[in-house]
This record gives C-alpha cells, structure tokens and sequence, in this order.
C-alpha cells in the first residue's frame, strides 16, 4: 500500500512537468542515435568498402595467383593436366577465412613465341606469335568473324583465333595460313575481347596486347597472341619450347566483415610464403596484390573513421549541452517542490533520489527510443557497445539530474560555479593543446574519448568564457549609454545587464556556430577533393581511350557542342627507363605538349629532348636518363598528376622527342569543356568515339567518389554539423527567453509607467537576445575556423585514398562563413523574439494608465 502511494504521488509531482521531461527524452534519443549510430554507419562503410576492394569488376587485384615457367620441349598436354590438378587442389591448403572466400580457378597457359614466316602488314618486320590456353578468354570474346577453333590432332592447319587488332597489324582475315617452321596454322575466327571481366584482364593481356621489341640492327618484332582450343596442346609436342602458365582464383568477400581483413591478410601472406608445386615437384609461386589493398582499405577505414568522429565532436556536444539545459531546466522549475519537501523534513539523500527518479522518467525512455531509432536506420546486430553506449548516455543524464538537485550551501555556490568554469576551460585549453601537439592517429576514434571530443570541449569552453565575460561588456555598454538615452531604455538595459539570457544559451549558440562553420569548411575541402581526384584520374573533363590505336579524329572531338579543347595523346605502356644503369618502367605519354599546357596549365611545355615525370618517379630521377635503349633526355619532375596505369608511373615526352619511332599502344584524346557546357556533351562524344573507344568523363567520376561509403558518412555528418546545432541552439535561446518571460512582464509593466508606448515592449527582448546572439555567433565562428585548422593539422586526411585528401589550393570558404554566421544569428534572433511573441501581444491590448500613451 505504501509503495503504491508514493507511486501515485511521484506521479503527481511529476505530472505538471512532463512537457520538459518529454523534452528531454527527445534530446536524450538524438544524443544517443549519434552516439550509437555513428559507429554502426562507420561499420556499414567499412564492410562496403572492403566489398568494393573485392570486387572483381572494380579490381583487377582481388586474386590469387600460381604460376610457373615449363622449361621443357615437349608435353604442353602434361603441363595443362598438371596445371589443372595443382590448381583443384591448392584451395585445400588455405587457412580460414580465405579458403572460403576463394573461388573457382581460372587456368592460363601461354606457348613460348613462334617466329612466323610471315611479315607485318606495315612492312617487313618478322612477326612472333605467341599461342596461348585460355578457355574463358576464348568464350567471352565477342566473335567478328568466323568461329571458334576446332581441335587440332596433328592433321591439317592449326585453327587459331587473332584478337581484331592483331588481324588489323598482321594484314590477316579469316581462312588466311600462317606457318612457322614447319607448323601450319589457320585463322578460324577474329574476335573483339570482352572488358568486363576486370580479373581476367590482367592475365589475358599476353593475348589482347600487341608488342613491338626494337632490336639493335633497327628491326622491329612485332608480337601478337593467338588461342587456340586447350584440346589442342596434346599434338602440339615437337612445337613446344617452353611456356609460361598461371592460375588465378577470384577472393569474394561473400559472407566475410570487414573485421575479418586481418585474419585474410595473414592467411594470403602464408600461402605466398608458402608455395605451391605441380605434381613433378616443379616448384609454383603464389602472388597476390590483395594484402596491399588491404592494408589501404583498413587505413582508409581508419582515417575516415578518426575524420568523422573529430566532425561529429561539434554535434554531439550541441546536443549534450541541450540535454544539460534541458535537466536544469526541469530542475528549475521542480525547486520550488523540493524546497518545500526540504522543510518538511525530507533528507538531502532523498532529494537526490527523487531527483535521480524524476530524471530516469525522462532518460531511460530515451535511451531506449534511440537505440531503436539506431538500430532501424542502420539495420544489423545489436552489440554489447551498442547498449553499454546507450546504458551510459541515461546514467550520466540520471546523475547530472541528480546532482543538480543535490542543495549546496549559500557559501558554496560561488566557489562551485568558479571551480566548474576553471574546470571546464582547463578542459578545452587541454584538449586544443593536445589536439595541436599529438595530433591524432586513427586508432585514438575509438581508444581516446577526450581526443575524439576535443572539438566539443574547444567551443564549450569558448562558450563558457564568453559568457562569463559578456556581462561586463554589457554594463560598459550600459554606463556609456546611461545619460544619451531614454529613461525606459537605461532601464530595460540594466535589467539586461543584470540578468542576460544566461550562460547556458550563450554555449548552445558558441557550440552551434562552431560546429556549423567547421562542417563548412571541412564540406569545401570534400568538394574540392573530389573534383581534384575525379580530375588526375581523368586527366582533363574527359578522356577517349581508344585501344586500336586509332584515336578520334581531334576535329571531329572539338565540333562536339561544349567541347571548348581537345589534344590527342599516344601511349605506349611498359617502356623502360635507364638511369645510371638502373631500370624501370613506366607510361610513355607522347604529344604536343604546347596543346597539353593549354589545356592542362600545371604540364609544362617541353622541348625536344626534355621529358617530365610525376611524382611516384621523382625520387629515383636524376638528370638525364634514357627511354627505351637510345633515347637520352633530361627529366623535369613535376607535381601534376595523369592516369597512367603502370602503377601511377608515367613519363611525358614532347612528339618532337619521339619524331620517327613506332609507338603502339592506346590513344587518348583529353578534353576540356566549356563553363557553358550542355548536360549532353558526354553523350556527343560517346557518339563520335566508336565502339572500340571508351569515354571516362570527371564529372561522373566524382559522382562515383561522392557515392562511396566513406564519402557518404563524412557527408552525412557534414550535414548534420551544419543544421542541428544551430536548431538546438534556438530551442536553447527559446527556453531561456520563454524562462524569464514573467521577469520581463513585470519590466514592461513598470517601463509602461514610466512613459514607454506599447510598440516600446520589445525592448526587452532585443537586449536580452541581440547581444548574446550576436557575441556567441561571432565567437562560435572564430573557434569553428580555428576548429577546422586544428583538425586539419592533427589528422591524417589524406589517408582516405583520394575521398577526403585534402585538394591542393582548396579555397577558403569565406563567402559561406560569412552568410552562415549572419543567417545563424538571424534565425537565433528570430527565436527568441517568437518565444517573446505572446507576452508582446498582450502588453499591446494592456489599455495606457497614469497618462502613458
């Protein structure tokens, strides 16, 4: 019976508040959506971009490899048996979790080079043809002409199929012979290879790529791939000197998290230092590129885990400081009852347990609504860290309820609000110290609370300093006014000065401003980075990849409405570089390079003889090297960067340089477009480029990047930095206003006395609301710059492998700091006054007395 009374009375005490209680429910969910789902979205991204490393139609790298040289004559039927067995049964000797992940394997056997009888449709050049084994090659290929090629048992011609480039370069249809000591071969089919499949592209290359080997008399070989049905390789002994041949199995990340990387990488690592055999004990070796990728992926993962945590410090600690106004709200408002429970004998121990009741009403609903909110917006399991997050949200806001309630002596009050304020500003100098000093590792997002929130407490603390410092700037303002204005407005502003809209307010506003101004900042440098990023890999607008080697015609290109200019660029993939007898490879990237410095400012023009380089060559660049064997140029290292594929390698070298040499390879033709520029113009170039030709515009690869999974948390974030402070700030100056309203009910009344008309009332409410708007905005934008900075500095963004990479003379929003601090305070002005509305109406239908008009 007695716990059923004390239910229902805590029922009534609570009944007259349950519009702030449910307030701050409300604010308690939001504080732990974030708190909760910002991990979860983190975790979402991180398996996506871990997929996307896996993906065999984004990477040609997500594999495994085997392979091997046969070093012996005869037996390519022996070998392709022998290969097949290896590759059954290597999957069996992974560990977990990649034996799982790895797929069906894929064989690949390549002849050693047959030199033909017959020459080059271009000249006389000795041709070699290099026969190759590669039955999914063979069946993707879009057929041209002909059919695929039939087994050969040792009778007859020996059916092969040309990749059409070859057949172009060879002079060759089907039904034309080519012969070769003594081995007669037939063309059955001319085919176009398929670009779909990213993994197999990489090793079908031997039969897609046409090369050129220069020898020293001047000659050059021209070397092209054919295939031939893998039933074939039995009669072909006698023919066979030697191969080269490989395996590859795709590695899915079906069923596999993103928290699995480092058990897969360790597995890939052992089976590479492990090895592999055929079955005559002929040792195999195992490649991946897998282990580097993924180590990036976890980088990338970790950055962006590190920039969105330090982004989301200013919106996390806006909503904190609004469940703190709103728990000394309710405590405001439930003195007066404690006060009387206090003289009727209540202890202090049951005051603060009361408190504690009263708050849990409001926090452990809360807590609840944002875990579900969470979860349902970011579907998965529910984790140990996800209810611990949302257990500590409600008990922190149980004892900060409590504690307010807790009755400290009069003498103590002052020396509290010193110490919290002290203790508050150590904490914000601490953090900004730390933050300035340290900087901050990607593994400190989850290990380092007080480093992740060093945004929040960096603007508190701003917050807090201001507003104990505003109030003498407001009785400055007020003695220096005092004799120039009217009595009603010395005194409305005294009051003011008396009582301003309180400290709480004034951090809500700092916090707001802050959090918005550095997602801004931090959002231009996103946007400057994907537009630099989708531009080195284009390396213009747009870019025509015409693998034939015939590109479009450059004055078809520039008639496209909105192309403004175009330069055709030839490149020839894989040439050596000599320098001080060191060797290495790159892009040779040949062209008019006065055409290319006027649509690409940051390439210089070269003269012949001279080349530059990008920066992945410029630490092993020295002076004057050699292209090829014989070619001596003088390198230029320059920053600029284009989209080579030899491992971002790549040299560009002026056609006057290379005037006279063959060069095969693709073609580019790099556009710029107009500012001008129709919705249509990639369209227009699809249209002219053929179909051999693909056409990569910058625009659509920064859609792409802007749509990746860690673009998309960052900007989400962004976002919510940039709107949901300022309306918590509002909702905070909204209850301080609303909180003083009968105070300045009571002014108004005595200002009406003294002569002010009613249109005077507002008074008031401009000086309770102008100045801490106006102070905590401007103060709010100062920390938001020196904020962004601070970030900047301390992370590591560039980490984020082209997504958040900090763009190179990205532009300092000024314009839009600007118009967000004078929005934000007009709206924040705005509040207030709405939150004064009702008060202002009533004193206007309030009838004059004692001769006021």
């Amino acid at each position: 019976m007695t716990r059923l009374v004390s239910a229902r009375l805590f029922r009534r005490r609570i009944a007259p508040h349950i519009a702030p209680l449910v307030l701050t429910a409300v604010l308690i969910a939001a504080l732990v959506v974030g708190v909760v789902g910002l991990p979860r979205a983190l975790a979402v991204s991180n398996d996506e971009q871990f997929a996307a490393a896996l993906d065999p139609n984004r990477s040609s790298a997500s594999e495994i490899t085997l392979s091997g040289e046969w070093a012996e004559a005869d037996g390519g039927g022996l070998l392709a048996r022998s290969l097949a067995r290896a590759a059954e049964e290597f999957p069996a000797r992974l560990r977990e979790p990649l034996a799982g992940a790895t797929g069906q394997a894929t064989t690949n056997i390549v002849l050693a080079g047959l030199l033909l009888d017959q020459t080059g449709a271009d000249g006389d050049d000795p041709v070699r043809v290099r026969l190759g084994v590669d039955a999914q090659a063979l069946s993707s290929a879009r057929t041209i002409e002909g059919a695929a090629p039939a087994t050969w048992t040792g009778v007859g011609p020996l059916e092969i199929a040309l990749v059409d480039s070859a057949a172009s370069r060879m002079g060759v249809a089907v039904g034309d012979r080519l012969s070769s000591a003594g081995l007669e071969m037939i063309v059955a089919e001319v085919v176009e290879p398929a670009p779909g499949d990213a993994v197999a592209l990489r090793h079908r290359e031997v039969f897609d790529d046409i090369t050129e080997e220069r020898l020293q008399s001047g000659t050059a070989v021209l070397g092209i791939g054919a295939l031939i049905d893998p039933a074939s390789l039995d009669a072909l002994d006698g023919f066979v000197f030697g191969a080269q041949f490989s395996a590859w199995y795709p590695v899915s990340s079906a069923g596999l998290e993103a928290s699995d990387i480092g058990e897969l990488t360790s597995a890939i690592r052992s089976a590479m230092s492990s090895g592999a055999a055929l079955q005559s004990g002929q040792p195999l070796s195992v490649n991946s590129r897998l282990p580097p990728i993924l180590d990036r992926v976890v980088t990338t993962s970790a950055n962006t885990s590190a920039l969105a945590w330090l982004l989301a410090a200013g919106v996390l600690g806006a909503v904190v400081v609004a469940v703190g106004n709103a728990l000394r709200s309710f405590a405001d408002r439930r003195a007066v009852g404690r006060a009387l429970l206090s003289a009727r004998g209540a202890s202090v121990g049951r005051t603060i347990r009361d408190a504690a009741m009263e708050t849990a009403v409001a926090a452990v609903p809360g807590a609840a609504i944002g875990v579900a909110v969470a979860v349902v917006a970011l579907p998965g399991p529910v984790g140990p860290g996800d209810i611990g997050s949302a257990a500590i949200v409600a008990l922190a806001a149980i004892l900060w309820g409590a504690v307010r309630a807790a009755p400290l002596p009069p003498a103590w009050r002052g020396s509290v609000r010193v110490g919290g304020d002290l203790l508050v500003l150590a904490l914000g100098a601490g953090a900004a110290a730390l933050l300035a000093v340290r900087g901050f590792a990607p593994s400190d997002a989850g290990a380092d609370p007080f480093l992740v929130s060093a945004p929040a407490w960096i603007a508190i603390a701003a917050g807090v300093l201001a507003g104990r410092i505003l109030p003498y700037g407001l009785r400055a303002i007020e003695r220096v006014r005092r004799n120039g204005a009217s009595a009603g407005a010395g005194v409305a502003r005294a009051w003011a000065t008396r009582r301003p809209a309180a400290v709480a307010p004034l951090v809500a506003i700092v916090v707001a401003l802050s959090a918005c101004v550095s997602s801004l900042i931090a959002g231009q440098a996103l946007a400057d980075t994907l537009t630099t990023v989708a531009r080195d890999a284009v390396g213009a607008d747009a870019r025509i990849v015409s693998v034939s080697g015939a590109g479009a015609a450059l004055g078809d290109v520039r008639a496209v409405p909105g192309v403004a200019d175009a330069v055709e660029v030839r490149v020839a993939r894989g040439v050596g570089l000599t320098d001080d007898g060191r060797s290495r490879s790159a892009d040779v990237l040949v062209t008019d390079t006065a055409a290319l410095h006027a649509l690409r400012p940051d390439l210089p023009v070269l003269q012949p003889g001279e080349i530059a380089v990008g920066p992945e060559l410029a630490g092993g660049v020295d002076g004057t090297l050699e292209i090829g064997d014989d070619i001596p140029v003088d390198a230029r290292v320059v920053s600029a960067r284009l989209p080579a594929s030899d491992e971002g390698r790549w040299v560009l070298v002026d056609e006057r340089t290379l005037a006279g040499e063959a060069l095969s390879g693709p073609v580019w033709v790099l556009c710029s477009f107009a500012a001008d520029a129709p919705a249509d113009t990639p369209a227009g170039l699809r249209a002219i480029a053929g179909d051999d030709a693909t056409v990569t515009v910058a625009d659509e690869v920064r859609a792409e990047a802007a749509a990746r999974p860690s673009a998309v948390v960052l900007t989400g974030v962004l976002w919510a930095g940039a709107v949901v402070p300022l309306g918590l700030a509002a909702l905070a100056l909204f209850a301080a206003v609303v909180a003083v309203g009968p105070e300045r009910e009571r002014l108004r009344a005595v200002l009406r006395l003294l002569g002010m008309p009613p249109r005077g009332g507002a008074l008031p409410v401009l000086w309770q609301v102008v100045p801490v708007v106006v102070a905590g905005s401007l103060v709010g934008a100062v920390v938001g710059i020196a904020v962004s900075s601070l970030v900047a500095a301390a992370t590591d963004v560039a980490g984020i492998a082209g997504v958040t990479a900090t763009a190179a003379g990205s532009a300092f929003p000024v314009l839009a700091v600007a118009l967000a601090t004078t929005g934000g305070m007009s709206i924040l002005i705005a509040a207030g006054m709405v939150a004064a509305l009702p008060g202002l109406r009533r004193a206007r239908r309030v009838p004059a007395r004692n001769g006021a008009s």
